[in-house]
């Protein structure tokens, strides 16, 4: 079991943090700007929905001990909590909110979001290879 929990932890973090190499789009706040008073209540409320703390629940549906919680901020950075390592960066949401762009020292991730509710946020992370991988966070 501690075998398969280390294997899996280093997947995990692997693919978080080095998934995907292309390039944030433009501040949320720049694109606020040019769009009207209506669409821009919406983006603000799917970017604070991500403020929180978030802590892993699932990898692809299964329940998982791994302990691994990320803190995102208003300000636009993050706090990733693992077994024996915290990582600090900054994140992005997208236009439409469907993406998150994590960046640290270990490199750049891009999240896709399946689901956010105000408790749960399940994202995809599709590795190198190609491989997706689903993972559940709980608030």
């Amino acid at each position: 079991m501690k075998v398969y929990t280390f294997f899996v932890s280093s997947v995990l973090a692997t693919s978080l943090f080095f998934s995907c190499s292309s390039e944030p789009k433009k501040s949320e706040e720049e694109k606020v700007e040019k769009q009207d008073s209506s669409s821009k209540a919406e983006v603000v409320k799917t970017d604070k929905s991500l403020v929180g703390e978030w802590v892993l629940d699932r990898i692809d549906s299964k329940v998982t001990d791994i302990a691994l919680n990320f803190i995102f901020k208003e300000n636009g950075e993050f706090t990733s909590i693992g077994n024996s390592e915290t990582v600090n960066g900054a994140f992005t949401l997208s236009e439409d909110g469907k993406k998150v762009t994590l960046k640290s020292k270990k490199g750049e991730d891009l999240w896709s979001i399946v689901e956010q509710t105000d408790s749960i946020l399940d994202i995809s992370v599709t590795d190198k290879e190609g491989k997706i991988t689903q993972y559940t966070f709980k608030k």
